[in-house]
């Protein structure tokens, strides 16, 4: 340090110029001052960069997961429900909301066609094939931000559709999926009764597609 009366070296414990004998104490003290305002500075713009951005699915959890159901074959929205652990009714307005977004098509089939199905449309397929990826790094990186994506980590879980390079073992320890209902959900999963959805006056409007029925091809036993 310099005394700033005279510009001699001095010590930093020094309290008064040997040269000159100003009094340093106030002039030191400004000096730590400075000198500690600069490290918190930099030690904040440190944090700033080193903070990792947060990784965002383009739809909210419980609509990835209906829509990463339906892709597998699963309509019927009381299964869904367990799945998600949501209600049946929370479900099928999820279901509808996605109707009107022009991500879900009601498809019907079967002898009168009273058998009711939902497809992804090509836009939907897109964002789940995104969003399964970026789910898995969640799933690696963020353990926190992991347990917001239950629902559709649960999904992928039971279906067994993990994003590449994600085990089993590591959706355990990021989100704990209840033991006692997973048999009972896997074997509802797996039923003929997953493939349709049976709640009546509801799923969205025809579109004119009867499916496989009439066309002279398997109808599939309707």
């Amino acid at each position: 340090m310099f005394c700033p009366e005279c510009g001699a070296e001095v010590g930093e414990k020094h309290n008064f110029c040997s040269n000159c004998g100003k009094d340093l104490r106030k002039y030191r003290q400004s000096i730590l001052s400075k000198a500690n305002r600069k490290v918190k500075a930099k030690s904040k713009k440190s944090t700033k960069k080193t903070k990792k951005k947060k990784i965002k699915c383009s739809l909210p959890p419980v609509q990835l997961s209906v829509l990463m159901a339906v892709k597998h074959g699963i309509s019927n929205t009381e299964i869904i429900a367990k799945m998600v652990r949501k209600s049946h009714s929370y479900i099928r307005n999820t279901v509808d909301k996605l109707i009107k977004r022009d991500l879900l098509r009601v498809k019907k089939k079967g002898f009168f066609r009273k058998k009711k199905y939902y497809e992804l449309t090509p836009k939907a397929e897109k964002i789940v094939e995104e969003d399964r990826k970026k789910i898995g790094r969640i799933i690696r990186e963020d353990e926190d931000d992991a347990m917001r994506y239950a629902a559709p980590i649960f999904v992928m879980s039971y279906l067994n559709d993990l994003p590449q390079g994600v085990s089993q073992s590591e959706v355990a320890e990021v989100v704990a999926i209840p033991e006692e209902d997973y048999s009972s959900i896997l074997e509802d999963v797996n039923s003929d009764d997953a493939a349709f959805d049976d709640s009546f006056g509801y799923g969205g409007s025809d579109d004119g597609d009867d499916g496989d029925w009439g066309d002279g091809g398997d109808d599939g036993g309707w």
